[in-house]
């Protein structure tokens, strides 16, 4: 319910943060979850990109 923003469990299958960004104007209306998946509250109807840093080891030279 935290991440949702309803009042009851399953009451909502999309993110308060997905509608807030919907929100905003134009200019800023692109979100970026930093991590391996989207949280539910970034899920939703709007776009919403995602990055995680690899956990792969440095190259070698």
């Amino acid at each position: 319910m935290l991440e949702s923003g309803g009042t009851s469990p399953d009451e909502r299958k999309d993110g308060w943060l997905n509608r807030l960004v919907g929100m905003l104007p134009k200019s800023r209306g692109e979100a970026i979850a930093f991590a391996p998946t989207i949280p539910l509250a970034l899920r939703g109807q709007l776009e919403v990109t995602s990055y995680a840093p690899s956990v792969l080891p440095a190259g070698r030279d």
